[in-house]
């Protein structure tokens, strides 16, 4: 038996260690039984058991020196394990010290922002430049204060209002399409994220990507004047039981129904290229999630409150996909997207 004390000051073998931690992670619903299951495997799969330290005693740079050892020569018949396997053995032992940080036990994990070998690395995600994004909350903010009468023009507003959102929230399209009424709470400013749409098999609510997608996301002074804005113009087309209702969809169409996510993301395509703003083969919705992290990075936010505010299960993903932003320590995570947004557009001569 592991003893939890023993974790952070006594000689364990490191392998069972973690694989301890990643199974309580599972059980206490931190991570899904089935993603405990796979960290567990490449851990015992992957770690020496030979290897005995206190896991307070491992740093980034002992984890570095591991996952050199293994890209040389950690896979089956001394053959080098790729990148991909690193970070997902990565991401497996982040899940362990996450279950210690969040019981307090720890503060610093130090899988976070280890340095992987340059071949094979991850494509660094798009995201709008500053120019690009001043320009997109200019066009944006004149859209949405434009009438909206016809059905086509009233559906577009309601999109473009779902893409605002995006970029203040980091929320995936399909948590956009599924928010309803009811998960606005603006005396808490807070947004529920509890479903996703899905258009598979028909149009239909399912649940998020992840456990860790359920969450609460904080409304920032920006993002509470875009909804309370936008559920006042709601009543110019819904009747008046109907908008107040906490069932009816925030992003509705003209007859108050759900949005289909691909209807969202088309909207969104269509305006940046009104807009002027270029968008490649294979960029999306999701373009504007990545910005919104880049916000947070690069002003140096806690990388766990960020995780927590994507819905990401773990914050070694976060830091995989966005290291090259260099991100630090920091709080009030919200008003640090108005801060960028404001500082942006006053570099660009908008305001």
């Amino acid at each position: 038996p592991i003893y939890p004390e023993l974790l952070l000051t006594g000689t364990l073998v490191v392998r069972d260690a973690l694989i301890w931690c990643v199974c309580r992670a599972g059980k206490s619903g931190h991570v899904t039984s089935n993603a405990a299951n796979e960290y567990c495997a490449q851990i015992s799969r992957y770690i020496d058991p030979s290897l005995k330290r206190s896991l307070q005693e491992i740093s980034r740079n002992d984890l570095r020196n591991l996952y050199d050892e293994l890209r040389r020569h950690g896979g089956k018949n001394g053959q080098g394990l790729s990148v991909k396997t690193l970070r997902k053995l990565n991401t497996a032992i982040s899940c362990a010290y996450d279950y210690l940080i969040d019981r307090g036990a720890m503060k610093v994990n130090p899988t976070l922002r280890v340095k992987f070998p340059k071949d094979g690395a991850m494509k660094l995600p798009r995201v709008f430049t500053e120019s690009e994004l001043a320009l997109f909350v200019d066009s944006i903010s004149v859209a949405l204060g434009e009438d909206a009468v016809t059905e086509d023009e009233i559906n577009r507003k309601s999109a473009l209002y779902g893409a605002y959102v995006a970029l203040l929230t980091g929320m995936r399209v399909g948590e956009l399409c599924g928010l309803t009424r009811g998960d606005i709470s603006m005396a808490d400013n807070a947004i529920r994220v509890r479903c996703s749409m899905s258009e598979k098999g028909g149009l239909h609510e399912k649940p998020p990507k992840t456990k860790s997608s359920l969450r609460t996301v904080a409304m920032s002074g920006k993002l509470s004047s875009v909804i309370t804005e936008l559920l006042s113009w709601k009543t110019s087309f819904l009747p008046k039981a109907q908008s107040a209702s906490d069932k009816t969809p925030v992003f509705c169409r003209v007859d108050g129904s759900h949005m289909p996510p691909s209807f969202m993301s088309r909207v969104f395509k269509a305006f940046c290229l009104e807009s002027g703003i270029d968008l490649k083969s294979g960029e999306s919705f999701h373009l504007l999630r990545h910005t919104h992290a880049s916000f947070l990075l690069s002003v140096k936010e806690n990388p766990k409150a960020i995780q927590e505010r994507l819905g990401h299960s773990n914050s070694s993903t976060l830091l995989d996909y966005y290291a090259h932003l260099m991100p630090g320590e920091g709080d009030a995570v919200a008003s640090s997207v108005d801060n960028q947004i404001d500082r942006v557009m006053k570099a660009g001569g908008y305001r």
